[in-house]
């Protein structure tokens, strides 16, 4: 709805036009009726100029010309229809010289006349105001453009780059000192979903940062890639205390207006004070080098770039022991247990400050034992790799990780309570679940066959039957699976693991070894290390693994 004032010495003609003309209709709403030019330039000094105004031209004390030239002078940008009872040429001179839209006899005013007038009035604004919006676009865009080209050069650029590129924008770039902050978006591929698409999700967070960044001066948002983009703050004062003092305040405001109209987080790391642009440069290049910070940090919390290097400590030592735990918990069903295990290892390694990689590295591997365990239903491992590599890379932090590893975790429970992809019959389930959860003891098939109250010549063939597999070749290869993760994870000695498995000799277990991977433990761990001259270098990173 456009505004409109109207402004007349006769009240009748007032009511005439204000109760008589459908304004709603036509697109208008009036907003004031005056009787006198003073008194609706008052009005306009207090509340801003209304997109129009129709006045008479003959009032005491201040007349419609010069309501019109007076308004003129605070604001060009309204429409003005004059009034009058006299056919003065001069007078309609002076209309044309203040870019009236029109000039009407009062004797020729009716309903019919003054839509047909407004219509055309409001056609008019309507181009001027979306002629208005694409200019202001196109300002904000090319504005936009400048700032990551800017960005660009400064990440990127040489000493001679940045020089070269900041003689020839001198007039747009005038800051001194500048703090920068990195900014995550947390959760970025659900929030992307939920926005279906991440230039929408973008355009709506950086609308809305905008009007915090309004109070911050000559502040200003920058893409860099995917889920990360920059604030540059430039503060006036060079303390960098108080200066980061208000851009943590700033940094907090904009997470509570996200949170308040787009249910979203960001997870920042500031810079410290630099001197615009080569020190910038430095810093800028100095955070994105090290994103990895981000990875142990909470979910919309405000950090401080102070890179300490990620422990040194084999992230591996207790991977066997981990995932003992872990495999008891899903064999059992024990939903609980497992998630309090999978927190307390993810606690340790966020306390430990692991390298994020080798994190994830420890994550894809014990997923993936877990899933041989089971017996999944894809009998493609290959596709199950890289599913599970790609979930995992695309974790953003610790938190994130922890919920894709318990929530797959938790469907191979579910898997396992079902029977999928192991036995349609419950007697071979619990007889391999018994299987898994005694792998440390010496497993006899009548063993099993007195746990399930079972005949064991009967269990044995019903076995055979609905596995197509002897259950000794079950129990046999099962452990040599488990043999396989102690040797490539553990520097145990063939005798320990020989024993941790329930064997009664290491000859035997040799024997069993070679024939499911054709050679002794030796020549295999061998050949597992020997590209990376580490006889124990535990999982590759994640990246590597497929």
């Amino acid at each position: 709805m456009y505004k409109v004032m109207l402004v007349d010495d006769d009240y009748p003609v007032l009511e005439f036009l204000n109760q008589a003309i459908p304004w709603a209709e036509l697109g208008f709403h009036v907003t004031s009726l005056c009787q006198d030019g003073e008194k609706a330039f008052h009005i306009v000094q207090e509340e801003g100029a209304p997109d129009v105004i129709i006045t008479d031209i003959g009032m005491p004390f201040m007349n419609g010309i010069e309501l019109i030239k007076n308004v003129r002078e605070i604001n060009h940008n309204f429409e003005s229809v004059f009034l009058t009872c006299h056919d003065d040429f001069s007078m309609a001179q002076e209309a044309i010289r203040l870019h009236s839209f029109d000039y009407i006899l009062k004797e020729s005013i009716d309903i019919d006349n003054m839509i047909k007038l407004l219509t055309r009035l409001k056609e008019k604004l309507d181009k001027v105001k979306q002629s208005s919006q694409e200019t202001n676009w196109m300002i904000r865009e090319n504005i936009k453009s400048l700032r990551n080209r800017t960005l660009e050069v400064l990440l990127n650029g040489n000493e001679k780059d940045i020089k070269d590129w900041f003689h020839q924008h001198k007039d747009e770039f005038y800051q001194k000192n500048c703090v920068p902050v990195l900014c995550f978006i947390d959760h970025y591929q659900r929030q992307k979903s939920y926005f279906t698409s991440s230039s929408l999700l973008k355009f709506a967070i950086d609308n809305l940062i905008s009007e915090v960044l309004n109070k911050a001066g000559n502040s200003f948002t920058v893409a860099y890639k995917d889920s990360m983009f920059f604030i540059l703050y430039f503060p006036e004062t060079k303390n960098e205390s108080l200066s980061l003092e208000v851009v943590r305040h700033s940094i907090k405001e904009i997470n509570a207006i996200l949170k308040r109209f787009l249910k979203v987080s960001l997870t920042t790391i500031t810079g410290s004070i630099t001197v615009f642009p080569y020190e910038l440069s430095s810093e800028l290049k100095f955070l994105t080098n090290n994103i990895d910070q981000r990875f142990y940090m909470n979910h919309g919390s405000i950090g401080r770039i102070g890179k300490e290097p990620f422990t040194v400590e084999n992230i591996f030592v207790d991977y066997t022991d981990a995932s003992e735990e872990i495999k008891l918990f899903i064999v059992q069903g024990n939903e609980g247990a497992l998630e309090d295990a999978i927190k307390g290892w993810m606690g340790i390694f966020k306390v430990k400050q692991y390298d994020p990689q080798l994190v994830k590295s420890w994550t894809a591997h014990l997923i993936l034992d877990m899933e041989r365990m089971t017996h999944s239903m894809i009998n493609d491992e290959s596709s199950i790799l890289s599913i599970i590599n790609k979930k995992i890379s695309d974790t953003e932090t610790i938190e994130q990780l922890e919920y894709l590893f318990i929530a797959n975790l938790k469907s191979m429970m579910r898997k396992l309570e079902e029977g999928q992809g192991v036995s349609t019959r419950p007697e071979i389930l619990r007889a391999q679940k018994y299987v898994l959860m005694n792998l440390d003891k010496k497993i006899t098939l009548g063993d099993v066959a007195v746990y399930l109250h079972m005949n064991p010549s009967y269990f044995s063939r019903m076995y055979k039957k609905d596995t197509n597999e002897n259950f000794i070749d079950f129990v046999n290869r099962t452990k040599m699976e488990r043999a396989k993760e102690i040797i490539v994870s553990t520097n145990k000695s063939i005798e320990t693991i020989a024993y941790m498995l329930g064997f009664e000799n290491k000859s035997y277990f040799l024997k069993i070894f070679k024939k499911y991977f054709g050679v002794v433990p030796n020549y295999y761990k061998l050949g597992t290390t020997k590209d990376h001259g580490d006889r124990n270098p535990g999982p590759l990173p994640v990246n590597q693994v497929f």
